[in-house]
């Protein structure tokens, strides 16, 4: 995958080369310096070159990936943004993004699509979180940090290594966005939420039994460590407008054990006080598109007992299709129990444009 160059509407990306340093010394001020924390000042060319020179090395190591921004009319410079990336797992892989913006070209917008585009990048880069650290009376870079949808988490303190002007944190989860809903990795405290949703007989009515606590903080786990091993996996789904945890949305891969396998399964539970809004459609359509051109995947299938009419009518509505043929008795229950026939429905790639509309 190559990052040295990218585009957005009106600027374009290229990471540091040498020849940047006298337009970085040049647009490069004391006031933006103050605002950067660890910056030098006065800078000099030197410093331009050793940054250039430890930038291109963090490139190398997939550690860092620092970018001139200019304007794509005229190559004129405008500033600098860097995505950091930690050396984690995909199942909880942060990213941290900084920027500065030369005097002469802000209050233009510039930041905003830098930044956008940056978790682009984050994105492909398989990066679920992203934060930034923001100097308190920097209130434009506040403003602009929130535009994106980062949320203030906590003050920082010199434990996390704010050795001058006091720093706030800021965090964004990089899931599958749709209109109303966020599909992100799970969090400690969805262990407590998902439980009671799976406590409810409402919600399990065509499930073997409701789960238990325990069952539902394994459940998480696994799913962390499955989207950690495929990249892909069953998601927390919760409201934008809220941050309301909701349910769960997403696919795993069935790789044995089942007649059809292997396989990718789309998948999802909300609360029963969120039915019948649109969300389990909305959600799937998303991961359904995600997966498709994400992971060039050539089908997705998804089961559920013949007489879930509530399910089966949102696979039909992505434009999945059903074949009795294909019925089959779920491997893991036993052959006489009531809820073991299943009705398998698919979707192959190339019908993804043909999904009906809700």
């Amino acid at each position: 995958m190559n990052h040295t160059h990218l585009y957005s509407k009106r600027l374009t990306f290229q990471l540091l080369a040498p020849a940047d340093a006298e337009d970085i010394c040049h647009h490069l001020t004391q006031s933006i310096a103050k605002r950067l924390v660890t910056v030098p000042w006065p800078y000099r060319l030197e410093n331009a070159h050793e940054f250039i020179a430890a930038a291109q090395t963090a490139a190398r190591d997939h550690l860092r990936y620092e970018y001139t921004i200019r304007l794509r009319a005229t190559n004129e410079f405008v500033g600098i943004i860097t995505l950091y990336v930690a050396a984690h797992d995909r199942s909880d892989r942060p990213g941290q993004i900084g920027y500065w913006i030369a005097e002469s070209q802000q209050r233009q917008g510039y930041a905003l699509e830098a930044i956008q585009t940056m978790m682009e990048l984050a994105k492909q880069l398989q990066i679920r979180r992203i934060w930034a650290r923001i100097v308190h009376d920097n209130i434009a870079s506040i403003n602009l940090v929130k535009k994106v949808g980062m949320r203030f988490i906590r003050e920082l303190t010199d434990k996390d290594g704010v050795k001058a002007a006091p720093q706030a944190l800021y965090l964004k989860e990089l899931g599958i966005e749709t209109e109303r809903l966020l599909l992100r990795n799970w969090r400690e405290e969805d262990v407590e939420v998902l439980a009671k949703i799976n406590q409810d007989p409402k919600v399990m009515e065509y499930y073997p039994s409701i789960k238990s606590f325990e069952e539902t903080k394994a459940f998480i786990e696994t799913a962390k460590q499955h989207i950690a091993k495929y990249g892909l996996g069953v998601y927390a789904c919760e409201l934008k407008a809220t941050g309301e945890l909701i349910g769960m949305v997403g696919s795993q891969c069935l790789e044995t054990g089942y007649p059809f396998s292997p396989a990718v399964e789309l998948a999802w539970r909300l609360a029963h006080e969120h039915w019948g809004q649109g969300y389990a459609i909305e959600a799937a359509r998303a991961v359904v598109k995600e997966f498709f051109e994400q992971f060039r995947l050539a089908e997705i299938v998804a089961f559920t007992v013949p007489a879930n009419l509530r399910s089966r009518r949102v696979m039909e509505k992505l434009g999945m299709r059903y074949n009795s043929l294909y019925d089959f008795q779920h491997p893991k229950l036993p052959l006489d129990h009531p809820l073991s026939w299943h009705v398998l429905y698919h979707l192959r790639g190339e019908n993804l444009l043909k999904t009906k509309e809700e």
